[in-house]
């Protein structure tokens, strides 16, 4: 809410003004491709091209670097583009709210924030980086964002003590309390009761209100003061609390819709989610596999919302929560943890099978360009996690630091000559990434620049110098665009597979088509 406030204020400020921009990013806990510092940098520059168009000056040679390719995927690039822009005279006085920097992925946010320190240090201060007045909003987590902020001015809004939210609260409670009593006939005494209860463990949380003040409906008149006192307080207690209270035959399915909710890349739909969790509650009495599928949502409680026909976490406290790195002590709230390394392989296996059972069996997929949803209906209602699919088991699988069992070589997807990984390449080529990869590159340089340790660990290694003979593997090689392995592996951005590389003999001299260096490419 202060970040709506504040982008409405300032938006109302420059309105008239011919010499002042505003632009605004808000990180989305439910969306992984908006929380990355590349995206909000993107989110910016296009901003500001849409105030002062004039500043595609500054973009226009990136593209010519890149002989014809209209898309810039480093962030280096991206933030020389930004700072460029933000000097210019044109911009005039630029104002900046950045929401929800803890729900940004940590390593492009550190990465970020050190640009911002530097950006506005002492040195640059006077000059024309100025222009740039930023305001950010967020948590204290992680720890680095206090720490690498510390010496610019910071408002603490502290929950426990601000007058204004407690007053807040105190009507927000009010306004439940009215609801309950309308729905229920309470007594007075009773209204009081519940109204002491709630703010008496509130802890200036709206979120923790939201959900208890809903408890009261489940159960008759005389048994709300005994319900009120068993709901314990604070968000975690309370997460705790209703993951303990789904019944034993219900925990399986709830905890396999919460792990691919919280770890998706994107909120997926009603019906992707069914196609990914494959509900096995036999679908009959004329039940469809989305009616189930909704069921089975219902089970996760508040955990889960749907809008929009698309299922997120209710917010992310909840998934800050699901994803706790401590290990619990009680059984079944460990079952309910969810482990990324494990799920990101769950998700990798589930996609890599969907794609390899038929899915791509007519070919590529078309899309269409306007939505970048796939165009072919008939397609799209027999598989219905196809988009997500191909857009995004590269995602899960960067995550993987051991290949186990997914990466079978054997399997159709990774022989040296596949039709179904062919037919994903292209479709994922034509995707809304717009990818610029010659079709015939070799699996070994495509798992290099999608950044795929575990994969390009299991090439390398695997049986030894047997294995790389009969993939024909030569660490310093081109592939049919004229780049290097090393190339490719510093293009995708894992550093794990660049020390790989280089630790199998990769020559970090070795040009690519454009007499690029891996230096040069990584600069």
């Amino acid at each position: 809410m202060l970040s709506i406030f504040l982008s409405e204020e300032l938006e109302r400020c420059v309105e008239d003004s011919h010499d002042a921009t505003f632009v605004q990013y808000f990180c989305d806990n439910k969306d992984k491709r908006q929380n990355t510092a590349f995206a909000i940098l993107r989110g910016l520059i296009w901003q500001l091209l849409k105030c002062r168009p004039q500043l595609i000056n500054h973009i226009l040679p990136s593209f010519k670097d890149r002989s014809g390719s209209y898309v810039i995927k480093e962030f280096n690039s991206l933030w020389r583009i930004f700072e460029a822009m933000i000097h210019d005279p044109i911009l005039g006085t630029a104002y900046c709210v950045l929401d929800g920097l803890d729900e940004c992925e940590e390593d492009s946010l550190m990465c970020l924030l050190k640009k911002f320190e530097a950006l506005f240090s002492a040195k640059h201060y006077n000059s024309s980086a100025s222009r740039l007045n930023l305001i950010a909003i967020s948590r204290d987590l992680p720890d680095f964002i206090p720490d690498i902020l510390s010496s610019f001015p910071c408002i603490r809004l502290d929950m426990d003590t601000d007058t204004e939210i407690n007053s807040d609260i105190c009507r927000f409670i009010e306004m439940k309390v009215n609801e309950l009593s309308i729905y229920r006939h309470y007594p007075e005494q009773l209204r009081v009761h519940i109204r002491e209860v709630l703010l008496d463990r509130a802890n200036g949380t709206f979120l923790w209100v939201g959900i208890v003040a809903n408890e009261p409906r489940k159960y008759a008149s005389s048994e709300v003061k005994n319900a009120l006192e068993r709901i314990p307080s604070g968000l975690e207690a309370l997460y705790a609390r209703m993951l303990l209270q789904i019944s034993p035959d219900r925990q399986e399915a709830t905890a396999k819709i919460l792990r691919w909710v919280v770890m998706a890349v994107r909120p997926l739909t009603i019906s992707e989610l069914s196609a990914a969790v494959e509900p096995t509650t036999e679908i009959s009495v004329g039940l469809t596999a989305d009616e189930v599928i909704k069921d089975q949502i219902s089970f996760c409680g508040y955990f889960l919302t749907i809008k929009q026909h698309e299922v997120s976490l209710i917010h992310q406290s909840a998934k800050d929560y699901l994803l706790r790195n401590t290990p619990d002590a009680n059984w079944e709230l460990e079952f309910f943890r969810v482990k990324k390394e494990q799920v990101n392989s769950e998700i990798t296996r589930r996609c890599l099978a969907y794609l390899s059972n038929g899915a791509l069996a007519e070919g590529a997929l078309v899309w269409d360009k306007l939505y970048f949803e796939h165009a072919d209906m008939k397609r799209q209602k027999a598989f219905r996690l196809l988009s997500y699919a191909i857009l995004h088991w590269p995602e899960h699988a960067r995550s993987l630091i051991s290949s186990e069992d997914i990466f079978d070589l054997s399997q159709p997807f990774f022989m040296k000559k596949s039709p179904v990984r062919q037919s994903w390449l292209d479709s994922y080529r034509r995707g809304p990434r717009d990818v610029h990869l010659s079709r015939s590159i070799p699996l070994l340089y495509l798992a290099c620049f999608l950044g795929i340790f575990a994969l390009v660990q299991k090439l390398l290694c695997e049986n030894g110098w047997r294995h790389r003979l009969k993939y024909h593997i030569n660490i310093n090689k081109k592939d049919g665009d004229g780049k290097a392995l090393l190339h490719r592996a510093i293009t995708g951005g894992n550093e794990l597979i660049v020390r790989l590389l280089l630790e199998k003999g990769a020559d970090i001299e070795t040009k690519d088509g454009y007499g690029q260096t891996a230096l040069h490419i990584a600069a």
